[in-house]
């Protein structure tokens, strides 16, 4: 009987939370080997969310444009997209005026 690979996916991270939770996206990644948008993907199938206090993927990618690209692209989207990203507070907090 074959299983659809997501469905896989999903129980494998079912058991290693029972084994070894509570853990991150970063530590189920790094035991699969797995990118974190798969273990997020995994873990949603099982109905459990990523811990508090995670970031989500996305703040990285924009923190690096503000790095390494347009500041002000980078402003914009994090003022457009912060609750998306998951962050409180004022755009002015974020940007240190």
């Amino acid at each position: 009987m074959l299983v659809e690979p997501e469905v896989a996916r999903a129980e494998l991270v079912r058991r290693w939370l029972r084994a070894f939770g509570p853990g991150t996206t970063d530590d189920i990644a790094w035991w699969t080997k797995w990118t974190k948008t798969r273990v997020k993907a995994a873990l949603a199938a099982c109905g459990v969310e990523p811990a508090g206090g995670e970031l989500p993927d996305h703040l990285a990618v924009i923190c690096e444009l503000a790095a390494a690209g347009d500041e002000s692209v980078a402003l914009a989207l994090l003022d457009e997209h912060r609750a998306g990203l998951g962050l409180g507070g004022s755009p002015a907090a974020v940007h240190g005026t």
